[in-house]
């Protein structure tokens, strides 16, 4: 079963404190960097100047800075709130547009071509991955540091180029006098694909440190960033590193729309002096030069000691073309075409009342999370619109959506009540634990991010594990023993209703609209007493009904891991093609699907290798699944014998 909230906070502050850094080193830049432990000269040209977009009109409730001073004594005030920091201190909404919120596989028809791409969340809103196409040739993000083409050909396919896209290196020796060590890595996460040019996003990583035998001390430095390394790919057989950018903090979130890349980080202060901003204010990079970001186009939200810094990128150009960041809380990422939004998880408590009870003073507090959410508006470029909040956490990006003007939220409140006793007058304290609440709910927030409906307290003691929104409806499934989906009808934001609560055994942790009146699940069964999970499970609701939603058919599988459970993006699942694919331990399924047969098995190959990493697709009647080491060519009208083709390293 999940983790309760807290715990996943707890969680997720780790491991971003353990992921970020900052100092002075300027990005690497060639296509197979130099082995040595100071940075190469990168080859790409100069940066071209350009006008970045910059808005200093806060909305309301939101300020933006007036200089780095202010942001230090922001920083200092709420890291005080955390037990301190290590300080060296010397002294309006514009009109929102459509967008469908159901995306199929990604799937690109434009310009006569027939192919699938990146399973995302909002048709048109591309999301990065380790495998992208453009129908005739295949990218693949092998392992940590190569790209690999390969010319898409059905059984001939092929392998046409590879080119090291990330780095590591580590050297240390012995001077006159002087001990030196300096690592070096950068890890490729995931890229895009736009118009020949090929965007790879990766997680940059450095730290030195030297000592002289004449002296005590160590003298160290460190850096972290996301690196943003843009590729002309025009020529697939020799890929062309053109333009160098980054930001700083670890990667939470992309988007591309024609043709503009979204970035989004979080950003960790350690360390501070009040003189140096560089300690203490987020950077932009670009081909060798690292720039500090205006004061006046970063919002202080708050109390926190967390930066978010949104960038837009133009892949023809290879500019920088808009920035903004926040001093706020964020953790997940959705985006239409309009607007961007930033999501993230804040702790917070609550004192509810002050009574005396016998000597003692009572104190009763509540404590739990809420959502803190940005609204960034994409119109001309990259504003600050709105600021807001509901009670509890997100699941996952899918648990948020906009439709008609609205922002749709499900979360899962999972609040604790305590009390402490206070003896004034011999110092004594005592605490009292009067246990854990749980529940869930839908708000439906206007384009200021006010609410102005909801459907609360649904499900109690159990937690959200997915969500997915289709049109006017939201779906929902909660987990304690059994697996209610919920339905709920929004066509109506300020009255939203339950219409249906089905409850069958296991629960789905991606939701998946599949055509008029269908809805497919995917997750694990599980005993109806105990809650113990057991295999992995597809589900497909019949939704045709809203008021009575039910379960058409089910399969079980003899599995209990797939990475599809946590990963959107290892689904290849293409409604219109009636392909369902995924990897569970070692075989890679693909299932179709009838009304009055259910799921079918078409295939699986039992090759352990498939247990990362794997991503299918399809281009013309051919099905590709692509794995880091092999890749397997079928022919989508009889799903017979594979074609297995080696595409890694010679």
């Amino acid at each position: 079963m999940k983790q309760t909230v807290t715990v996943l906070l707890i969680l997720t502050l780790l491991l971003s404190l353990s992921a970020c850094g900052g100092s002075k080193y300027l990005p690497e830049g060639t296509p197979v960097p130099s082995a040595s432990p100071e940075p190469a000269s990168i080859s790409v040209p100069a940066p071209a100047p350009t006008e970045v977009h910059v808005t200093t009109a806060a909305p309301e409730g939101l300020r933006y800075a007036s200089d780095y001073a202010e942001l230090f004594a922001s920083l200092t005030a709420a890291g005080r709130g955390y037990g301190g920091w290590a300080v060296d201190s010397a002294e309006a909404p514009t009109a929102v547009a459509e967008s469908a919120s159901v995306a199929v596989n990604g799937a690109d028809k434009s310009a006569g071509g027939d192919y699938s791409g990146t399973n995302v969340q909002v048709a048109g809103i591309d999301e990065g991955d380790i495998v992208k196409t453009d129908g005739e040739y295949i990218y693949v993000l092998n392992g940590s540091y190569t790209l690999t083409v390969i010319k898409a050909d059905g059984e001939n396919s092929a392998v046409v180029s590879r080119t090291s896209v990330g780095t590591e290196s580590y050297a240390e020796w012995d001077e006159s006098g002087s001990f030196r060590h300096s690592s070096m890595s950068k890890y490729p996460r995931e890229m895009f694909l736009c118009d020949g040019v090929l965007a790879v996003l990766s997680y940059y990583n450095s730290y030195r440190y030297s000592k002289s035998f004449a002296d005590d001390g160590w003298e160290s430095e460190s850096e972290s960033y996301t690196c943003v390394d843009l590729y002309d790919v025009s020529d697939p057989s020799a890929p062309r590193l053109t333009a160098a950018l980054g930001q700083d903090g670890t990667l939470l979130g992309s988007r591309l729309l024609d043709g503009r890349l979204y970035l989004v980080t979080q950003y960790w202060v350690w360390a501070m002096d009040e003189d140096d901003p560089v300690t203490y204010v987020p950077r932009v990079y670009n081909a060798g030069t690292a720039e500090l970001l205006p004061a006046d186009c970063i919002a202080i939200c708050g109390e926190n000691t967390e930066y978010v810094v949104v960038c837009a990128y133009d892949l023809a150009s290879g500019t920088l073309t808009a920035r903004q960041s926040l001093l706020g809380a964020g953790s997940t990422l959705y985006m239409n075409g309009a607007n961007l939004y930033v999501l993230g998880s804040r702790w917070t408590q609550t004192e509810e009342r002050t009574y005396t009870e016998s000597v003692y003073t009572v104190t009763e507090y509540r404590s739990g999370s809420d959502t803190e959410i940005y609204r960034f508006d994409l119109a001309g470029g990259l504003t600050l619109a709105a600021g807001g909040a509901v009670p509890g956490a997100l699941d996952s990006q899918f648990s948020a959506d906009e439709w008609g003007g609205h922002l749709r939220l499900v979360t899962t409140r999972n609040e604790s009540r305590y009390r402490i006793y206070e003896d004034e007058t011999y110092g004594f304290s005592n605490y009292q634990w009067d246990g854990n609440e749980s529940g869930n709910d839908l708000y439906i927030l206007d384009m200021n991010l006010n609410v102005v409906g909801s459907v609360t307290d649904l499900a109690p003691d159990e937690y959200v594990y997915s969500a997915r929104f289709d049109g006017e409806i939201a779906y929902f499934t909660t987990f304690r023993t059994v697996d209610p989906l919920f339905t709920v009808d929004c066509s109506d934001p300020a009255n939203p209703v339950v219409r249906s609560a089905l409850k069958i055994s296991g629960f789905s942790e991606y939701l998946h609209p599949w055509g008029e009146g269908r809805l497919f699940g995917f997750g694990r069964e599980a005993d109806e007493t105990t809650g113990r999970a057991g295999g992995l499970k597809l589900v497909m609701f019949d939704t045709t009904d809203k008021t009575d939603v039910t379960a058409e058919s089910t399969y079980a599988l003899d599995a209990n891991y797939s990475e599809a459970l946590y990963n959107h993006k290892a689904f290849f699942i293409v409604p219109e093609k009636n392909v369902i694919g995924f990897v569970g331990e070692g075989d890679y399924y693909i299932f179709s699907y009838d009304a009055e047969t259910g799921f079918t098995l078409l295939c699986h190959f039992d090759f352990e290798r498939w247990e990362y990493n794997a991503r299918g697709l399809y281009i013309g009647d051919r099905a590709y699944i692509v794995g880091q080491e092999e890749l397997v060519v079928l022919d989508m009208n009889t799903w017979g014998e594979p074609t297995v083709i080696s595409i890694g390293a010679d």
